[in-house]
């Protein structure tokens, strides 16, 4: 048997709901359950897309930190930053080294006067977030 997690976390998060709580008497139990239910099926969804996500995070922050380089500390080091492997952990680092990076720009538009070329920069930082808020988004 090939071992698919996902899978094996939604379908455990639907028999909580549909087999077990039903047959709950205490409310409180019960609401419990429903919540260990979606948390399995949050995790389900980081399981199946959580790697490819970040991913898509540190192509989009790259390029974001590769125009902006002249703004950036190291910048030839951080866009040279790849993760050793895709283990989450490994790809975890380098997405939190690369949002610090992000940060540190963002931190430096701001304090500097608005200009129309800080003002981009400030845009394309809000589309990634939003980007990234929505590829992160869970479906529960």
């Amino acid at each position: 048997m090939i071992p698919h997690a996902a899978s094996a976390l939604r379908m455990l998060a639907q028999r909580i709901m549909m087999s077990v709580l039903p047959e709950v008497k205490s409310a409180y139990v019960a609401a419990d359950g429903a919540m260990v239910s979606m948390l399995l099926t949050a995790l389900s969804s980081e399981l199946e897309s959580g790697v490819a996500n970040r991913v898509s995070d540190i192509e989009e922050m790259k390029a974001i930190l590769a125009r902006y380089s002249d703004r950036v500390e190291n910048p030839e080091e951080l866009l040279s930053l790849t993760p050793a492997s895709f283990r989450l952990t490994e790809v975890n680092r380098v997405h939190d080294l690369l949002t610090r990076a992000l940060i540190l720009l963002h931190e430096t538009v701001e304090v500097e006067n608005v200009s129309e070329a800080q003002a981009n920069i400030n845009r394309e930082i809000f589309v990634y977030l939003h980007d990234h808020a929505e590829r992160h988004k869970l479906s529960i």
